[in-house]
């Protein structure tokens, strides 16, 4: 069995990220309130914080989301110009 490096026991031993609706918008790189727009993944979890329940997603389902994501049309297809008269 292979020795295991000082980063590499740090890292296995670190859990995983939590995302909460922010966290969520910001790494896509939108408001909060755009979310709601969006067809994004079940959460994974949900926590209780003061009564009040918050939703979350781990980090790596955040970014498979993100990489599976459309974007803005077809690649590759120019969008037409709007030239005024």
């Amino acid at each position: 069995m292979p020795a295991v490096r000082r980063g590499d026991r740090a890292r296995l031993a670190r859990p995983e990220r939590k995302l909460y609706r922010a966290d969520f918008a910001e790494l896509l790189g939108v408001k909060t309130d755009t979310l709601n727009r969006y067809d994004i993944p079940p959460r994974d979890g949900t926590d209780m914080d003061r009564g009040h329940a918050r939703p979350f997603w781990w980090l790596s389902t955040a970014k498979a989301y993100k990489k599976r994501r459309p974007g803005r049309g077809r690649p590759g297809v120019p969008r037409p110009r709007v030239t005024e008269s």
